[in-house]
């Protein structure tokens, strides 16, 4: 791709990773995890994590770009959306 068009993508990429920290937030993480051990060493260890939720009513603040192709994304959800996400 060209230079254009991974700036594009690194600012989509940015604003997906500030919304999934919401949703973390929001709906909090599914964390699992097994290890597998054997002569008293740990041989094999798996993390699994998940985040699942729906963000309705949340706005971009900011998309500011760090460098060439690097973004960093602030959104913001007013407190009445979020009390409806929750249920509350």
């Amino acid at each position: 791709a060209d230079a254009a068009q991974r700036r594009l993508q690194a600012a989509r990429a940015a604003k997906m990773d500030a919304y999934r920290n919401l949703a973390e937030q929001v709906y909090g993480i599914e964390f699992a995890s097994d290890s597998v051990v054997a002569d008293t060493r740990v041989h094999e260890d798996n993390i699994r994590v998940r985040v699942s939720g729906v963000i309705a009513g949340a706005e971009v603040v900011s998309l500011e770009p760090l460098g060439n192709d690097t973004y960093q994304a602030t959104i913001r959800l007013p407190a009445r959306r979020l009390a409806a996400l929750q249920g509350r």
